[in-house]
């Protein structure tokens, strides 16, 4: 357990500057992807995306991030990565729920 999560604070990081970033996000899917909505990836340029206590909450252009009111408020607790350019690819963590 990181310190941070020790004091109940939920650790905040912020990737600026992604050259390309990769997630299965797409605007007409609708529930599960299936079939050939499967190999449809979303590529977003000049992204940024805000992690909460290791979960993504944000995604965006860095451009709107760094206007947004929320980061601005709590700039300091931010751990920033200036991903200067990189491709990301974000990942899901898959659950299962035991029966």
């Amino acid at each position: 357990m990181r310190k941070s999560e020790q004091h109940g604070k939920a650790e905040a990081l912020l990737l600026l500057n992604i050259g390309q970033l990769l997630t299965l996000r797409t605007p007409s899917a609708i529930g599960a992807r299936r079939g050939r909505a499967l190999g449809e990836l979303d590529i977003m340029t000049d992204a940024a995306v805000l992690c909460l206590a290791g979960k993504i909450v944000s995604v965006g252009k860095t451009s709107d991030a760094l206007k947004d009111p929320w980061i601005k408020k709590h700039t300091r607790r931010l751990t920033k990565i200036d991903c200067a350019g990189r491709v990301v690819v974000t990942a899901v963590e898959a659950t299962t729920a035991a029966a």
